[in-house]
């Protein structure tokens, strides 16, 4: 939580209780189309850079781009699914303008409840690069 507030900060965000917990007060629509740019991090710190274009999404790593496709709908207001090399990834997401912060577990079990990179969770931060023409 602590690595979340840090970076919520650095972008701007004064409202962090948004990202605490997602809830199901406000109807959120999860629109990934467009071009994005992404950091994952874990508790440890980060771990890669990627983008995301169509369902593609590239992890950008030392030997090079590693490619997948990936499926991603969301289930409910700030929950969502995805599916990519035969596993499915259960998550929470919260929308701030053109960036969506991310978080589920790496393992694959389970919905996260809190925005943290803490236990086996993965913190995505998305910035949305290019609108779809």
């Amino acid at each position: 939580m602590i690595l979340a507030m840090m970076i919520s900060s650095l972008l701007g965000i004064t409202d962090y209780n948004g990202l605490e917990e997602a809830t199901d007060n406000v109807k959120q629509v999860l629109d990934l189309r467009g071009e994005w740019e992404i950091e994952c991090w874990d508790k440890y710190g980060k771990l890669w850079d990627g983008t995301i274009k169509g369902n593609t999404l590239t992890r950008i790593v030392n030997d090079g781009p590693v490619r997948f496709t990936f499926d991603c709908s969301a289930e409910e207001s700030g929950k969502f699914q995805f599916k990519i090399d035969g596993f499915t990834y259960l998550g929470i997401y919260k929308l701030h303008h053109d960036c969506i912060y991310i978080c589920f577990y790496e393992t694959g079990e389970g919905r996260p409840h809190s925005f943290s990179a803490a236990d086996e969770k993965r913190f995505l931060i998305m910035y949305r690069q290019k609108w779809p023409q």
